[in-house]
């Protein structure tokens, strides 16, 4: 039937399976010859294009269709609910670590020692610590201490702004009770390098710490926005895509199939619940140093039962577990059991 009708409005069957790649493959391949030939049925002599009805008809139902779950089986919904986390949380990891390519190189040794003499007049002694290990900080920086007899922030925060420096108000810094000292700290800016200055001053001395880090991007916290909402709008259409697919499969194979996706998700909920905190934590303007959400897979000062070099090893581990499961389910396409509900015009 459908060859007899498209050899009479050839153009009109072409729009229409246009407008169902809108379905998923399997059920295109399932029920689009059908679906073609209803429409084309239907369709009033002389009608070169599909109505504007059909089209958005054919083009959500095709959408719904590819969000759609198994009715009756929550733990599929679980599991749904856990690869968009998943995978909300890596896009946000994403987004967040192609903005710090833009990243600021931090100035060398001899630079940081010239600007602490220029902010810490009659200092006595500079040390530079740099850390080079991934798993220190999140971002990295430069440590410098300055011993400063008679220092006082507003010294050192009036002189960087007479450099060019965008420096913050000078803020308190909590002391325990009965200290001789008192700290202060303030945040400078300037081509795209930050110091964080802390200072300690006591009667008879101050102590000057700097912590450099490269500037926040202006990029970072719309990328990795935007890289969480694209992981979510792929992650829901995936989800439902495998739940479909593994309906189809003999129980065999899918008991292993969804073993290695159950082993997949429990490998990588630790790593994203990593990133989603960094992501989190991203998104409140609080002014502190850079906040890279990539770096929960790498190191993560905020968790203490878990060692944060595990957390690398797991996220490789549940991609290659996940990577597995499709590809087993994928092997053959298997035949339709149930039968799904084909288009039917409004």
């Amino acid at each position: 039937m459908t060859a007899a009708r498209s050899a009479g409005n050839p153009r009109l069957e072409r729009q229409y399976r246009r407008l169902l790649l809108a379905y998923p493959r399997g059920f295109r391949r399932r029920h689009g010859d059908d679906i073609v030939t209803t429409l084309l049925e239907m369709a009033e002599p002389g009608r070169s294009r599909p109505a504007a009805g059909d089209g958005w008809h054919l083009v959500i139902s095709g959408l719904r269709q590819r969000l759609r779950l198994p009715a009756g089986r929550p733990l599929v919904r679980v599991s749904a609910v856990l690869v968009a986390f998943i995978l909300g949380a890596f896009g946000a990891a994403a987004g967040s670590w192609l903005s710090g390519q833009t990243l600021t190189a931090l100035p060398t040794d001899a630079t940081v020692t010239a600007l602490m003499t220029q902010m810490a007049p009659g200092s006595e002694r500079v040390t530079v610590y740099r850390s080079e290990s991934a798993w220190d900080v999140t971002t990295p920086s430069v440590l410098c201490v300055v011993e400063a007899p008679g220092w006082t922030p507003e010294v050192g925060r009036d002189r960087l702004s007479a450099d060019g420096w965008t420096v913050t108000s000078i803020r308190d810094l909590p002391t325990s009770d009965g200290a001789q000292q008192h700290g202060h700290v303030f945040d400078a800016t300037r081509d795209g390098v930050r110091m964080r200055v802390a200072g300690f001053v006591a009667p008879d001395a101050s102590a000057v710490s700097v912590d450099f880090s490269p500037a926040e991007p202006a990029a970072a916290l719309p990328a990795t926005i935007t890289g969480g909402l694209l992981a979510l709008l792929v992650a829901w259409p995936l989800a439902a895509a495998a739940a479909s697919r593994m309906r189809l499969l003999p129980v065999g194979r899918r008991r292993l199939v969804t073993a290695l996706y159950d082993l997949a998700m429990a490998a990588l909920v630790l790593p994203a619940s990593a990133a989603a905190i960094l992501a989190a934590r991203s998104t409140q303007l609080s002014g502190g140093l850079v906040h890279a959400v990539q770096d929960g897979v790498n190191a993560s000062p905020y968790w203490v039962s878990a060692t944060p070099r595990l957390l690398v090893p797991l996220s490789v581990a549940g991609l290659a577990l996940a990577v597995a499961g499709r590809v087993i389910a994928g092997l053959r396409p298997p035949a339709e059991p149930v039968a799904d509900p084909v288009y039917t015009a409004d």
